[in-house]
């Protein structure tokens, strides 16, 4: 077997040694004290995989994680980061070593997509020798996966591209289905947005393949396309069970809310586009153009091709078509947005691109076997002079830099001297062969340095700190208390903190969270963004600690502002302290019938707080005679640098830039007028970050997004500060409120609501038993995310939930004693189950039916 594809394995280990020794050069562990994981991977794909690596060596399911925003959707998640089946053999690796087996999963897909090319080549070309694996370097190392190699998820797809191709290939013209179909219902699955471009460049696909090899008949035509249809229904039906449900996640996620575009708008030149071609230009990470380039000899071909007299019409025409129509989309608002799923991406912009480098590639493909004829060293000259041009004419150019410029001069002539002497038969074909290998490898060696070094590391043993004592602190806390609670950090190290450590919390970051609940905590005063698919938290007031079932915090750094009327000292796991709530709650408990009429206000936490206790117990505060819940603070100072005050107002001061165009700071002193718990409300429109000084402690907040800090309790007299800058551009102005909690008014309500709290007898990732006494109707209130996937039972009778706040989940309940079931699985997950399941019986009835067919020899 080795020997029969003995060109696949030879692509697949030069391209694991090409990436190895570029991470090894950047002192990726075990080189040095680096890691791979950069960007979203550093706080998305990581803590995800914790996740699901926990889960696959516990048995815990795959349905749902409450260690995710509060507990979210985890087969949605994996639809989009998590569905490679390489992540299976993390089992087989220690938790220690998750980072490393990250980058050998990217290594893999990258080495993958080079050896799955091969396959495609060696089958369409019916050629076997070394040219596959110059082939397969560069499909491997094109500028879409030296660039977006970070993004783990995405890569599956690029190196499934090209057995799908192979497929459809042989369905259209063998009539076999399998590879095709399968390999669909796959992409599908493993990750099902990339899935929905790779689907759409097959559709266009379909009319090179099938105009490439037949002349127009509308009959035969039909006949084939229909064929391609309905077994790429299949294909889709194969994917239901993954796909049903992911649709139904994305109902609830943000991501789909994107706006349409409003006009006509085009993005950058065609001759930009072109300059990304060449090798050495700096591939995009986050933002720029296009990741197109496919080799330095793939564009020297890809011309050579267009301008050879010995290729047909008919392929430069349906092969440009489909290159042109791939620019065009790239250019073009409209069309850039119904390739990315009717959404503008948040950076790493056109993450169809990798399609381009497959379309080039497989096309110079041929040309490349026959050479014998072909003009190499006028395209070389052409490109040469292009380059010279290009540096007087382009001055300015951020894609062509000098070194680029004679990089590529140096490598073209290199390559034309190649040519020459084969085309001259002063070589064997096999030396010549040998020898562009050599340089491929060079090429392919740059660009994967190059890309390293522009996507950057990170720091290996500090990832995530003080992980040890966390779990120490982890493990001693599921000693003393076994019964559900959520727990978070003072103040977020991540955006996935939960997930990183694995205990159920509160923080999380994915495109695939549930934005209801991003909306509540962004009402309620947490670092939320329903837009930016985030919610982060930090130590805020016992009202809502105690509504989102938050019974402890742990504190890494020693940056809780103690004494707190919130929380108190409860344990130490070596430098890292852990906090108990004052006023801890459950994970349901009783409230009147008054919080469905609850509202709340973005732009102000306290009295969103405030009005939930008033409608949740009954109580009301700050009117005559009653106790004020929430008293504000003045301030004593206010100093600016090019901002100013924007008005007078009652509860909260508000601070503008005096000229948009020049960037400014405020900095407002309060003191406190009496003894209590303080805390401040920050509300930017846009920043880097805010300072709080008490005392000698300065802690500064990362500003993008509003949120309550906790200054624990301040003695009389006690002087604080907040420095704020303000940014040309979006953060032109922000304002701030300044609260102190009257604690024994909330321990009134307290009392009230601990009351009925749910007992909570069992619990897993799916499935919660309880059992609840009310003492008079009302309603069950629960922190548990409103989803459709729930299913629940009291008294062993289902009943329909109600959404409290918008977010969560509520029970309507009589007086007596209650038990409670609440059961998860996924919502379409069962119909997509059936789908996929009729979808399998009608790919093997076809199949038999094929066999049927030919043994007849019919068509099939």
């Amino acid at each position: 077997m080795l020997k029969k594809h003995k060109y696949t394995y030879i692509t697949l280990g030069l391209a694991y040694l090409i990436m190895g020794i570029a991470f090894a050069v950047r002192g990726v562990y075990p080189f040095g004290d680096r890691q791979i994981m950069i960007i979203d991977n550093w706080h998305q794909y990581y803590p995800f995989m914790t996740v699901l690596q926990d889960k696959l060596k516990s048995g815990g399911s795959l349905f749902y994680s409450w260690e995710i925003g509060m507990g979210s959707n985890f087969w949605f998640l994996m639809a989009y980061y998590a569905m490679s089946p390489l992540y299976l053999l993390s089992i087989l690796v220690p938790a220690k070593f998750l980072p490393e087996f990250m980058a050998f999963a990217t290594m893999t897909k990258i080495a993958l997509a080079g050896a799955m090319f091969t396959v495609y080549l060696k089958k369409v070309h019916d050629k076997d020798d070394i040219s596959l694996v110059i082939f397969g370097l560069l499909y491997s190392f094109s500028g879409y996966l030296m660039g977006y190699y970070w993004n783990v998820m995405w890569l599956d797809s690029v190196y499934l591209l090209p057995i799908l191709m192979l497929g459809l290939y042989k369905l259209i013209h063998e009539s076999k289905p399998i590879l095709y179909t399968v390999t669909l219902g796959v992409t599908l699955v493993v990750n099902f947005y990339i899935g929905y471009m790779v689907a759409i460049f097959t559709a266009i696909y379909f009319f090179k393949i099938y105009f490439d090899s037949y002349k127009w008949r509308f009959k035969h035509f039909a006949k084939t396309l229909l064929k391609v249809g309905i077994w790429s229904l299949i294909g889709v039906g194969l994917a239901a069970v993954v796909l049903l449900p992911a649709y139904k996640g994305l109902n609830m996620a943000y991501g789909t809310a994107s706006a349409n575009p409003q006009s006509f708008e085009t993005y950058h030149s065609f001759l930009d586009l072109f300059n990304n071609l060449f090798l050495g230009v700096k591939p995009t990470v986050r933002s720029g153009l296009p990741n197109v380039f496919s080799g330095l000899i793939g564009l020297i071909l890809i011309i050579t091709y267009f301008v050879s007299p010995n290729i047909s019409g008919r392929s430069k025409i349906t092969t440009g078509g489909v290159l042109a129509l791939l620019a065009v989309s790239f250019n073009i608002n409209y069309l850039n947005f119904f390739w990315h799923g009717f959404h503008f991406p948040n950076e790493v912009p056109y993450r169809f691109s990798f399609v381009v480098t497959f379309v080039i590639l497989s096309a110079v493909y041929d040309l490349f076997i026959n050479l014998e004829k072909e003009k190499i060293a006028r395209v070389g000259g052409g490109l040469i002079v292009y380059l010279i041009l290009a540096e007087k004419l382009m001055d300015d150019s951020q894609v062509l830099t000098d070194l680029i410029l004679y990089l590529n001069i140096g490598f073209i002539l290199g390559y034309v001297a190649l040519f020459y002497v084969w085309q001259s038969n002063k070589i064997h074909k096999t030396a010549f062969l040998s020898a562009i290998i050599v340089v491929v490898i060079v090429e392919a060696s740059i660009g994967a340095n190059i890309a390293v070094d522009e996507a950057g590391t990170t720091t290996k043993t500090s990832y995530p700190p003080a992980q040890s004592q966390i779990e120490e602190a982890l493990f001693k806390l599921n000693t003393l208390d076994s019964d559900f609670y959520r727990m978070d950090q003072v103040k977020w190290y991540s955006t996935n903190d939960p997930a990183f450590y694995k205990y159920n919390g509160v923080s999380g970051f994915t495109s695939t969270i549930n934005a209801h609940t991003t909306e509540l905590a962004e009402t309620l005063g947490l670092a939320a963004s329903p837009r930016a698919n985030r919610l982060l938290y930090a130590s805020n007031t016992p009202i809502l600690n105690a509504f989102y079932n938050v019974r402890y915090l742990i504190d890494r750094n020693q940056t809780a502002n103690v004494p707190n009327d919130g929380f108190y000292p409860l344990l130490e796991a070596g430098t890292t302290d852990v906090y108990a709530s004052t006023y801890p709650l459950g994970l349901a408990f009783r409230v009147d019938r008054g919080i469905l009429n609850w509202i709340g206000t973005t732009s102000n936490p306290f009295k969103s707080q405030e009005e939930l206790l008033e409608l949740a117990t009954g109580l009301t505060f700050g009117g005559p005679g009653e106790p004020q819940l929430f008293t504000p603070l003045t301030p004593v100072a206010e100093v600016f640098t090019g901002a100013k005050k924007a008005g007078e107002h009652v509860r909260y001061v508000k601070y503008e830039l005096e000229d948009k165009e020049v960037e400014g700071s405020a900095k407002t002193t309060f003191v406190a007028q009496k003894k209590g718990q303080t805390y401040v409300y920050l509300n930017p429109s846009w920043s880097d970050d805010a300072t709080i000084t008490l005392g000698d402690q300065t802690i500064t907040y990362d500003m993008k997004r509003s949120l309550v800090v906790d200054l624990g309790v301040l003695e009389p007299g006690t002087e604080f500060s907040v420095t704020y800058d303000l940014n040309t551009g979006y953060n032109t102005f922000y304002y701030l409120e300044v609260m102190q909690f009257n604690t024994e008014a909330f321990a009134s309500a307290y009392d009230i609501l601990k009351s009925n709290i749910m007992a909570v007898e069992t619990y897993s990732d799916t499935k919660i038993i309880g059992k609840v006494t009310f003492k008079e109707p009302g309603i069950l209130y629960t922190s548990i995310p409103y989803d459709d996937g729930w299913t629940i039972t009291v008294d062993n009778k289902k009943i329909k939930p109600v959404k409290l706040l918008d977010g969560f989940i509520g029970l309507e309940l009589d007086t007596g004693i209650h038990d409670l079931e609440f059961k998860y699985t996924p919502e379409g997950f069962v119909q997509g189950g059936i789908i996929s399941l009729l979808s399998l019986v009608g790919l093997v009835m076809g199949v038999k039916l094929r066999g049927t067919a030919l043994k007849r020899g019919e068509c099939a």
